[in-house]
Parts: C-alpha cells; sequence; structure tokens
C-alpha cells in the first residue's frame, strides 16, 4: 500500500536537491536493553503488548537479540508524515548510526516496512531513499577541526550526484558526533521518553519528536529558501536546548508540525503536561 499525503505548506517542489541524515537512537527511537548498564540500576522492561495498546498510534516496537542482551525499540508517532513530508520536499533521506550495520539495518527495514508498507518501502528504496551509514563509516575526530569526539559522522561520505554539504544536515541527539563541515540540529531526546507514562506526563513530552522536526523543516520550507541548510541549521543552534518546554522556538516549530499532522490524522495530540500544553494555547482533545 502507497501512502499518499497532501501537504498544506507545498506549492511546488524545490529545485534544489536536499540530504537529511538521521541519527536512529535517541531520534528516531527509544532503545532499551534487556540488561542493566550499570551495577544495581533496574531497567524498566515493558510489555510490548501493554505499549502498543496505551500508544497505538505509535510504529509497532522492534525486537533485537544479541549473544548476550536482548534490545527493544520503541518509536514516536507519525514519523511517516515526516518522512514524506521530506520526500515531497526533493529531500533525500538516508540513516546514519554509530551502531554496528546489521542492527541498523534489521530495525530501519522492519520501522519503514511497517509505516510504509514493504512495496512501498521497497519503491523508496529504489528511488534512492533510506541509505544505511554504520560504526564502519565514521571517521576519527580531528582535534585541529574542533572534533573533540572521537569519532564523527562526516556526511561528505554520504553525498550523491548533485547533493553539497551546504544543503545536507544531520539530525542529532548528540551533536558532537557531527563533524567540522557538517550542518546540525539536535531533535528532542527519545532517551527522556518514559513509555510508560501516559500522555499528558512531562516525561512524554519527547514523543513529540516529529513534530518539532517537521515544524522545523515546514519553517525552513515557508520562509527560509533563502537560505542554505548550513545556514540554517546556524541560526537554530542559537535557540536554547530543544529539550526544555519552556522555549518558545521549540514549541513554536511543535505546533507547526502538530497542525500538520492534524490534517492527516485528526486524533494526532500533543504530548506532555497540561501546563505545556497551555503554552500553546491548545485544548485537550
Amino acid at each position: 500500500m502507497c501512502f499518499t499525503f497532501e501537504f498544506s505548506w507545498i506549492t511546488k517542489t524545490p529545485k534544489k536537491k536536499f540530504l537529511v541524515v538521521f541519527d536512529i537512537d535517541g531520534v528516531v527511537c527509544k532503545p532499551i536493553e534487556s540488561l542493566p548498564i550499570f551495577p544495581g540500576y533496574q531497567f524498566l522492561m515493558y510489555n510490548l503488548k501493554n505499549f502498543q495498546l496505551q500508544h497505538p498510534e505509535c510504529p509497532n516496537p522492534v525486537t533485537f537479540i544479541e549473544p548476550k542482551k536482548t534490545y527493544y525499540y520503541y518509536f514516536p508517532p507519525y514519523l511517516e508524515i515526516l518522512f514524506n513530508y521530506l520526500i515531497k520536499a526533493n529531500c533525500r533521506i538516508a540513516f546514519f548510526s554509530a551502531a554496528h550495520e546489521e542492527r541498523n539495518i534489521i530495525i530501519l527495514d522492519k520501522l519503514l516496512s511497517n509505516i510504509f508498507g514493504k512495496e512501498s518501502y521497497q519503491q523508496l528504496k529504489t528511488a534512492g531513499q533510506f541509505d544505511v551509514f554504520s560504526s564502519h563509516h565514521l571517521r576519527k575526530g580531528n582535534e585541529s577541526l574542533n572534533e573533540l569526539n572521537y569519532v564523527v559522522k562526516d556526511l561528505s561520505i554520504v553525498l550523491k550526484d548533485k547533493e553539497d554539504i551546504e544543503n545536507s544536515v544531520l539530525i542529532e541527539d548528540q551533536p558532537c558526533y557531527s563533524a567540522h563541515n557538517t550542518p546540525c540540529i539536535t531533535g528532542l531526546n527519545l532517551y527522556r521518553w518514559n513509555i510508560s507514562a501516559t500522555n499528558d506526563s512531562p516525561f512524554c513530552f519527547a514523543k513529540n519528536n516529529a513534530y518539532y522536526l517537521l515544524g522545523i523543516f515546514i519553517d525552513y520550507f515557508n520562509t527560509k529558501q533563502y537560505l542554505s541548510f548550513k545556514e540554517w541549521s546556524q541560526i537554530i543552534a542559537l535557540e536554547k536546548n530543544p529539550n526544555d518546554t519552556n522555549t518558545s522556538f521549540v514549541r513554536k516549530m511543535i505546533l507547526l508540525g502538530l497542525q500538520e499532522a492534524k490534517n492527516q490524522y485528526q486524533h494526532a495530540i500533543f504530548y506532555g503536561s497540561p501546563e505545556t500544553l497551555k503554552l500553546l494555547n491548545l485544548k485537550k482533545d
């Protein structure tokens, strides 16, 4: 089944080609492992069936089994709207994670087949969407270039014909992974999403990540195409921490994305505390 979305902001396809590269953990999904990372710390093990009942708008979680650990990956809602939005705006989507390639491909194949349908997903891949880059594509950070992380993600290896680094952007939860020449935007950190919390809990705020990123791209394509992605990302970087609910910029972007999501799914809602909901001037559905 092929998804056909109509977006209120699109009047014509932009002439420039854009590249949008998503990190996976913390941006596209929240990972939980079956064993504790720190001695004495007990991870929340949440029943997958209960999750699907409580969060029916979210894609199905994915389980990945390694010899000594089992990982569960939980996804925020409406990623399909965000991805379709970018595709219609002449963006090529790719993924770049520091994890190993097998894990990345398995997670993304299951997620994208789930939200697009297997046939549409394969058509999009054939058209050049959803390339995957993994740990072996990282390069060592260069301190002389102010790359302070040991390894970095350099988007120059992701570029294809007629794409350039000026109109490429990395969506990260840890900006230190971006190479010196790589434009970067920080998303809402999905590690902060408590998957057992109710939708009106402040611990669900990061569940708005697709809205937030969608709003950022709406803002760009509506009002800022005179800028390159690189110039635009530098302006966004001047804003406060995107995980701060008191930041007016963050609330504005979430509201833009939520309004567009409501055009596709009338039951789309804001996730977070009633106090933050009031700041958006929204009524509880």
